[in-house]
């Protein structure tokens, strides 16, 4: 695979494994009645003070779409193109945008 090493038998060093704190980006709230009738809500902003570029890693529709192509595209390389192009010709130019996104 070029000339990337085959080592998986040798031990990953502590500074080479990032960490990864997942968290949601949704969380429900229950505001007490004199604030707002006691109705819960989503809040999109996180109470715990990190602000960690979530907007670099916000997934959509059409990010999943596209990251789901390319997977597809490195597998099965040019026997996918006659398949998914007349697919993607048809999805891209639909009013419903969430086929449109999809594509």
């Amino acid at each position: 695979k070029g000339d990337v090493e085959e080592d998986e038998s040798v031990p990953d060093r502590t500074e080479d494994i990032k960490p990864r704190f997942h968290k949601s980006r949704h969380t429900i709230r229950h505001e007490p009645m004199e604030n707002g009738g006691g109705e819960d809500f989503q809040d999109d902003e996180s109470d715990d003070g990190l602000d960690d570029d979530s907007s670099l890693s916000d997934w959509n529709l059409r990010k999943c779409s596209a990251a789901a192509l390319d997977v597809l595209a490195n597998v099965f390389r040019d026997e996918m193109l006659p398949v998914i192009l007349p697919i993607l010709k048809e999805t891209l130019f639909l009013q419903e945008w969430e086929i449109r996104e999809s594509g």
